[in-house]
């Protein structure tokens, strides 16, 4: 392949991500809309993990 083609490809695999990020991004605002309209709390983020050594000691044996 040429630098031509793989940067194509490199470009619209970017592209196709990004799409699905804004895409996400715009459900959860109407989703937000939604809920500020009917009177219901605003739904947040649940943090995944506390510190950075959480996930080093997630498969440390017991």
């Amino acid at each position: 392949m040429g630098l031509v083609a793989m940067s194509l490809f490199l470009v619209c695999g970017l592209v196709v991500g990004n799409i699905a990020v804004i895409d996400a991004f715009e459900e959860r605002q109407e989703e937000n809309t939604r809920r500020a309209q009917l009177g219901k709390p605003l739904r947040t983020r649940k943090r995944q993990r506390k510190t950075l050594a959480d996930p080093a000691g997630a498969n440390a044996p017991p």
